[in-house]
């Protein structure tokens, strides 16, 4: 059979019918001695005295459970109640000093107390003998302390078993105060009630400070998935923990070389630590209870912390949960620097390439005005000479002139047609990359070049012009540079990449070793690099002084061109 009572936050709880009368069973009336005739009044008086104290003991356990128990939320609140409940009892029965206090002490940290919290008329030395005499019994009892008063000392037991005893309860007793057994088993059961009633309220309370860390952690990584600096992401990380109400205070950091910034903040650290120290009767350094710092590393390098003070003296919260958060900080600022490493590689690597082809561009505008202007400026004159032959009927001097002029006009063409493959090999679009690169080949004055390519002509435009672009400028160097009289280029199809062999029996390269700088003449060879990097590929050159040069470049099939460094 059940009985129903109220417990805190207003829910229902059932106990045992019989737990209260358990704990509340009085002694025996006493036996009457042999030979002693006892008269029925005064059998019915006891009876009915007996009877009397058993109601009251009744009636107190409960008003405790619907007073006290039902209507205190933290444990400072619940054991107050209780010991004045306890004292209002033993008033009653006029056996506690109406001169002097009741009072509360904590020998272990618990209830998110700490060892040695007490209230107002605390007796050390009374606590001391109170833990050598509940050592192995739980029940309440009187203590007299020396030279001081006599106390009726209530345990608080530890229900884990981890402690026989975490504090007292502590009323002192009038000189010739009498206890009865139903007074020392109502005292017991408020006793126990009460550490019961916190530890419940305890656990709930735990879970649900746990939910909000975990609900915190969540929010914070949500909204820290996207790459973000660090002041931001520190900002985000104490937004989401504000709304712990477990939490009184906190703030975000961040470690310079010159001083400690801080970034973000919520609540009054300081006034939480003061009040915590003002109610603690030791000496404890109390401004690490519930403090939590949350560290966050970035390559082996400390760079922020995140302080959160609660007021509760136990752990806060598991390290995975908040650990969580301060990992998402990380995460976030390691993405937004990544991001940012990779965007000022993108620039100076499109600054570069947009720099060679501004370079490329006027080498082809100089070649265009000091080679093909000049030299059709000069014909334009040749054939106005020749127009006054003519006139002057000098046939055989103005035929002369005409085919001066006709071999110049076909040498501009050739250097026009030469300066137009530079700009836009045509041939690459009529007849493919292996066609092109065979004309590439025959347009190299004074060196003998052999061309074999075995490429698909189905490569794609990006692989295709890559391609051209790394073999025109070898050329183009070995053309200008090498001083070679052969020549070789071979492009072969491998298993996953294509690769680019291009060597010359030329005087060699000076800066192979090195490899291409952006100084000098070096330029072309610093854009194949990069043609060939776009491409996630690799590019090398070899030679000595003297002893021919030699191009390498590997191309992977799967690699993905940057459209904006090839436009």
């Amino acid at each position: 059979m059940l009985e129903s009572g109220v417990g805190s936050g207003g829910q229902s709880i059932d106990r045992p019918a019989t737990a209260g009368r358990d704990a509340l069973k009085a002694s025996n009336i006493p036996a009457v001695e042999p030979g002693i005739v006892q008269s029925p009044e005064r059998e019915a008086a006891e009876l009915r005295a007996q009877l009397e104290r058993e109601h009251e003991a009744g009636r107190v356990v409960a008003d405790y459970y619907s007073q006290v128990l039902a209507r205190t939320s933290t444990p400072i609140e619940t054991l107050t109640a209780s010991v004045e409940m306890v004292r209002a009892y033993l008033i009653g029965r006029e056996v506690a000093d109406l001169e002097r206090p009741a009072w509360i002490w904590m020998l272990e940290e618990a209830f998110e107390l700490p060892r040695g919290w007490s209230t107002e008329g605390a007796d050390g030395e009374g606590a001391a003998i109170a833990r050598e005499v509940f050592a192995d019994s739980q029940t309440a009892t009187r203590i007299s302390i020396p030279d001081a008063d006599t106390i009726f000392a209530i345990p608080l037991p530890d229900m884990s078993g981890r402690n026989p005893l975490l504090g007292l309860i502590a009323v002192p007793l009038n000189p010739d105060a009498q206890l009865d057994d139903i007074t020392i088993s109502v005292a017991t059961t408020i006793g126990v009630s009460t550490v019961m009633h916190i530890d419940h309220t305890e656990r709930i309370r735990h879970a649900s400070r746990s939910l909000q860390y975990a609900q915190a952690a969540a929010r914070a990584q949500r909204r820290l998935v996207e790459p973000t600096d660090l002041n931001r992401a520190l900002v985000i990380a104490v937004e989401a923990l504000e709304v712990c109400e477990d939490l009184v205070g906190g703030k975000a950091t961040i470690n310079t070389d010159a001083e400690v910034v801080e970034v973000a903040s919520f609540g009054d650290v300081d006034a939480v630590v003061e009040e915590m120290m003002a109610n603690s009767a030791e000496d404890d350094d109390l401004t690490s209870r519930g403090r939590v710092t949350l560290p966050v590393v970035i390559e082996d390098e400390t760079v922020a912390e995140i302080s959160l003070q609660s007021r509760t003296s136990i752990e806060l919260v598991g390290d995975e949960t908040l650990g969580s958060i301060a990992s998402a900080v990380t995460g976030a600022v390691a993405r937004h620097r990544a991001a940012s490493t990779i965007e000022t590689l993108r620039r100076s690597t499109t600054r570069r390439l947009v720099e060679a082809q501004e370079r490329e561009r006027s080498m082809v505008a100089a070649d265009i005005h000091d080679g093909v202007l000049q030299q059709l400026g000069a014909t334009a004159i040749r054939l106005e000479l020749a127009q006054s032959r003519v006139e002057q009927r000098d046939f055989d001097t103005a035929s002369a002139i005409i085919a001066d002029g006709a071999n110049e006009i076909r040498f501009c063409a050739r250097e026009l047609r030469s300066l137009l493959m530079e700009l836009r090999p045509q041939v690459l679009d009529d007849n493919g990359l292996n066609s092109a690169l065979i004309e590439l080949g025959r347009h190299v004055e004074d060196v003998d070049v052999t061309v074999t390519s075995d490429v698909p002509d189905d490569l794609g435009s990006e692989f295709s012009i890559t391609i051209f672009r790394i073999v025109q400028e070898a050329l183009t160097n070995i053309q200008k540079h090498a001083q070679a009289s052969s020549a070789s280029v071979d492009v072969s199809l491998q298993e996953n990449s294509i690769a680019i062999d291009i060597s010359d029996d030329g005087i060699g390269f000076e800066g192979a070793v090195t490899g291409p700088s952006a100084a000098g003449s070096h330029l072309g060879l610093l854009g194949m690099r990069e043609r060939a990097r776009m491409f996630g590929g690799s590019f090398s050159i070899s030679g000595a002084s003297g002893g021919g040069t030699e191009i390498l470049a590997t191309l992977p099939l799967d690699g993905k061109a940057d459209d904006e460094l090839l436009s």
